[in-house]
This record gives structure tokens, C-alpha cells and sequence, in this order.
């Protein structure tokens, strides 16, 4: 009786190591590998190198301009206004269905302003608006529709005010009262204000 017994387990381990499934192969583990290397960001490559690149997608560089047209606007800088103002520029408040503004209209409510006395040239930007709290956006992000003449690629910088600035600057901007936004796009020949 062992001889069978022995026979029924040899045959039954045979047929369950037959039908068990083949598990596959694990893949090794890459937790304990290095980082990939990056090439350091440069500012000029040479041919044959390794060069990084950094994108921001226009961010840096439209913060960048909406402080310089903070700056214009506070000092009156008509050519550097003139110069950043498209024309026309789409007016997006209160709402995003943009009545047209030319440029001198803007430069005529910006500088020749009763009010201009209490915008002075020796005030920090500080003063009137919260620089480390203006925030860029794709137009896309922000409006479903894009209106017509407006491009989703457009960066809309919204400028939260200081007191002061509420009290200022929504003489100076149609449109502007607890909060500033100026939509930019980049272009040939430079950044430009295509809607406020």
C-alpha cells in the first residue's frame, strides 16, 4: 500500500506542477539608481555639446513686463506706454466680450489724468500692488471661448492691489478696481498690452 500511495502523490505533485502557471520574470528594481544626467542650463551651447534648456513658457518674461508697465504707468512714461499698448487693445472687464480701445484713448486716460498728482514717480511699486501675488495664466486656462481677435495662447497677468492702489490705479486703467490684468502676447517685435 505505500508503493500506491506513494505512486498517487508522485502523479498528483507531477500534474499540479504541470498546470501551475509560469510566473513571468520580475523586472529589477531601479530605486537605488542614480538621477539622469542633465547638462547644467547654459545661456550659449557649442556645437557637439550637451546643452540644457530651460522652458517657462513666457511666465518670467510676462511678469517682467507687466512691472515695467507698472513702472511707465507710474512715471508717465508715455513712449515706454505707447510702446506697450497694442492698438487696439481688447478691454476684458467686467466681462470677457472685449469692446475695442485705442492706444491714445489709453495713453490719454494714463497720463493727462486730474488724478495724476497722487501717482508720483518716487513711490514704490510696492505701495499700490502686491507684486509677489501677481499670477500668470494662459487666456485658455482662464476663459472657456476665447473671444474673437484674442489668442488662447495669450498671457493674462493678474495684479492684486495694495490699498493704496485701489484707491489710484482704477483711475488710471478702465476696467481696473479691486484688481488689475493686463493680457499680453509676445510678438515680433516684442511684448505687447492686447487687452486690459
Amino acid at each position: 500500500m505505500t508503493r500506491v500511495t506513494l505512486l498517487l502523490v508522485a502523479l498528483g505533485f507531477a500534474t499540479a506542477c504541470a498546470t501551475a502557471p509560469a510566473t513571468p520574470p520580475l523586472a529589477p528594481s531601479t530605486e537605488n539608481d542614480p538621477e539622469p544626467w542633465v547638462a547644467a542650463p547654459r545661456t550659449e551651447g557649442v556645437a557637439g555639446r550637451a546643452v540644457s534648456l530651460t522652458l517657462a513658457g513666457g511666465r518670467d518674461e510676462a511678469r517682467s513686463v507687466a512691472l515695467r508697465f507698472l513702472r511707465a504707468l507710474r512715471d508717465a512714461d508715455e513712449a515706454t506706454l505707447s510702446q506697450l499698448f497694442d492698438d487696439p487693445v481688447a478691454q476684458m472687464q467686467p466681462r470677457p466680450n472685449p469692446p475695442i480701445l485705442r492706444r491714445t484713448q489709453l495713453l490719454e486716460h494714463a497720463l493727462r489724468n486730474p488724478r495724476r498728482n497722487d501717482l508720483r514717480p518716487d513711490m514704490a511699486l510696492e505701495e499700490f500692488v502686491s507684486v509677489e501675488g501677481m499670477e500668470v495664466t494662459p487666456l485658455r486656462e482662464s476663459l472657456r471661448d476665447v473671444p474673437s481677435g484674442l489668442r488662447g495662447t495669450d498671457l493674462l497677468v493678474t495684479i492684486p492691489f495694495e490699498a493704496r492702489g485701489r484707491a489710484i490705479l482704477r483711475f488710471f486703467v478702465p476696467g481696473w478696481h479691486q484688481r488689475g490684468s493686463l493680457l499680453l502676447r509676445s510678438t515680433a517685435t516684442g511684448w505687447r498690452v492686447v487687452g486690459i
